[in-house]
């Protein structure tokens, strides 16, 4: 593995998954927030310039800078962004067997695939910009909430809704960020152990368009209330979780079971497509993410949002 300058916060595996163009290696960008104020505003941008920052998960010198010309002993460590790579090469073969054939993808409770898949979607949980924001407004007080029960855990979602995205912000230069860090790490088994114990459903779109009916945004993972689909803990008993695994493969994760058995991949329809997206974009917190112009394809983007963000 080498010592990653250019750090993703969405790998850039999953970011494939929702392109058209030749070599899966460029998608539209949509600016969410210039849609809201009435400038309708994309741009095709290659994989590997999206959803990143440089020195996301480094930890730099004693002096405080990275000194990218020496060896990993004498410059940053990059012990953070090699584990994540490790955990990103485990569930890219889960997502090449999700685009190749999702049927036969086992999901069912205990299976080696369902644990991959949620401990990556536990990751995007933990690392996406909000908690690289709360990273930067932690170095600031005196300490970030324990995380080990409910009651913490709710907390630690109300603060980290509060804290504002600075999207020129990285965690470069904040000296005392490696307890934060450590505490994300801590806090991944809990993640992935909830996720897992959840009653999961995959929802399958295909068809001839390449990249299906599904975007994705910068915060790819969503846990909402099944009743009044506003932004929840996944300790709830109305919980819902759901994530675009690809453009045409969609995760819904409850605590209540239903019908359908659990790990199943069924054949979803364009009524449960068109009411997804949306929520996809206005909980997004700044991009969505498309093989296609979604202006054409999705004209709920001229809407305004229904959906607290």
């Amino acid at each position: 593995m080498t010592m990653a300058i250019s750090q993703h916060w969405i790998p850039q595996f999953y970011l494939r998954g929702f392109t058209t163009s030749k070599g899966g290696e460029s998608l539209w960008v949509t600016d969410i927030e210039q849609v809201y104020v009435g400038s309708y505003r994309d741009r095709r941008a290659g994989v590997p310039e999206v959803a990143q920052l440089s020195h996301l998960y480094s930890l730099p010198c004693d002096d405080g800078t990275f000194k990218p010309d020496k060896p990993n002993d004498k410059g940053w460590d990059d012990g953070v962004d090699k584990a994540l790579q490790a955990l990103e090469s485990d569930a890219g073969h889960v997502w090449k067997r999700l685009k190749e054939l999702p049927e036969a993808l086992d999901l069912s409770p205990g299976s080696a695939a369902r644990h991959t898949l949620a401990t990556f979607l536990a990751s995007l949980h933990l690392r996406n910009r909000r908690m690289v924001a709360l990273a930067k407004f932690a170095a600031t007080t005196p300490s970030v909430p324990p995380l080990l029960t409910p009651q913490d855990r709710d907390a630690f979602h109300q603060l980290v809704a509060g804290v504002p995205v600075d999207l020129s912000a990285t965690l470069a230069g904040i000296k005392d960020r490696t307890a934060f860090l450590a505490a994300q790490f801590h806090f991944l088994p809990d993640i992935t152990a909830v996720l897992t114990g959840l009653h999961w459903t995959v929802q399958f779109f295909p068809g001839n368009k390449a990249a299906g009916p599904l975007v994705t945004s910068d915060t790819p993972l969503f846990c909402v209330d099944r009743q009044t689909m506003d932004p929840t803990s996944m300790e709830s008993s109305d919980c819902m979780v759901f994530c675009p695994l690809t453009s045409r493969a969609l995760l819904i994760a409850t605590r209540t079971r239903t019908t359908t058995p659990d790990g199943a991949v069924v054949e979803g329809t364009s009524q449960s497509a068109s009411a997804i997206n949306p929520f996809i974009v206005h909980f997004g917190q700044q991009e969505v993410y498309s093989g296609f112009q979604l202006g054409k394809d999705f004209p709920f983007l001229r809407e305004p949002p229904n959906a607290s963000t």
